[in-house]
């Protein structure tokens, strides 16, 4: 049975203020790694510790960028059958049926 990891609490609380260029400079660069929130990116950059980041495929990004607008046409293509079927489906006799194919 391995023993767990002591954790000790953050008790000291350090305030910054950034203009709006500073603050978005410092977002970017966030972003660009696997940290979700600042509080994080900020401790590892001040604290000198490695930073993990992202490495982008710029082909697999324009790649699923496609993907995602084709699944939203597939979408509505499926929205659009399921009317025409529901339709079908409320007709009564066969003459409206061929009245609404038509």
């Amino acid at each position: 049975m391995a023993m767990k990891e002591n954790k000790v609490n953050r008790t000291r609380f350090v305030g910054l203020r950034f203009r709006v260029e500073e603050y978005e400079k410092l977002e970017e660069r966030r972003k660009k790694t696997t940290y979700p929130d600042m509080s994080d990116y900020m401790r590892k950059v001040l604290l000198n510790k490695p930073i993990t980041g992202y490495i982008r495929n710029k082909s697999l990004d324009e790649f699923m960028e496609e993907m995602m607008l084709l699944r939203k046409e597939l979408n509505h293509v499926g929205n659009n059958f399921n009317q025409a079927v529901k339709k079908l489906h409320t007709c009564d006799t066969e003459i409206e049926i061929k009245t609404w194919l038509l």
